[in-house]
């Protein structure tokens, strides 16, 4: 339920942002947010603070690969586009077998 709630947000503001501000600089923002907010996670002692960075880094991440997304196929000629998509979509489910088996081969 948290991290549907997080997408919503991250819909809600980044939609609102993209179509005022800009997709190049909102997802500059956001990634910038979020590399922010990832450091000051990994310092973190305090479990409600820790959860705030959690909701924070989701909500800028779902912006970021949002914004990225749409900005990278319209810079795609039309005719490309939906060989894109299924390219991005191989490679993001090629991703989950390969960091799976790294966090069961590979020890800590």
């Amino acid at each position: 339920w948290y991290q549907r709630r997080v997408r919503v947000t991250g819909l809600l503001v980044g939609g609102f942002l993209f179509a005022h501000v800009g997709r190049k600089k909102t997802a500059m923002v956001a990634i910038t947010f979020s590399f922010i907010i990832h450091l000051s996670g990994t310092f973190c002692h305090n479990f409600s603070f820790l959860l705030a960075i959690r909701y924070f880094q989701g909500l800028f991440e779902f912006v970021a690969t949002t914004g990225l997304l749409i900005l990278q196929l319209e810079l795609m000629p039309a005719k490309y586009r939906n060989l894109m998509n299924g390219f991005g979509a191989v490679m993001w489910a090629a991703g989950y077998p390969i960091v799976a088996a790294m966090g069961y081969f590979v020890y800590s």
